[in-house]
């Protein structure tokens, strides 16, 4: 029988090797090659979504243009932390579990949610 915890190791060794897979593929394919899925938000709105962008920034950020990354989601450089915090809260929960617990919070939803929203706004004033 599989347990809980094994699951939870395959998901920790999974995890990052299909996001250094994904980086790799960035790095060897153009933005623009028709590859990567297009945004469905964008497609049937016509307004951006709070991750749209975000694919393109990778793929600067891999090339090494952070400025043009920024360009195409800030907001990806604002909640990119969070990524490597949260695993290691899963990782470590004995050590970390206030910080796990706060990043897991009513609050810290939304917040995260609130913040979406006010992004996604912004971002379609000026479109």
């Amino acid at each position: 029988m599989v347990s809980a915890h094994n699951v939870n190791r395959a998901l920790m060794v999974a995890v990052p090797l299909v996001g250094v897979a994904l980086l790799v593929m960035l790095a060897l394919t153009d933005a623009s090659s028709g590859l990567w899925p297009r945004c469905l938000f964008h497609t049937l709105t016509g307004l951006e979504c709070p991750g749209c962008g975000a694919q393109r920034a990778v793929h600067a950020l891999v090339h090494g243009d952070p400025a043009l990354a920024w360009s195409y989601n800030p907001l990806l450089f604002i909640l990119a932390p969070l990524i490597p915090l949260m695993l290691a809260t899963a990782l470590m929960p004995r050590r970390l579990g206030r910080l796990r617990a706060l990043l897991e919070s009513r609050g810290a939803a939304l917040s995260l949610l609130f913040l979406l929203i006010i992004w996604t706004i912004v971002r379609n004033l000026y479109l």
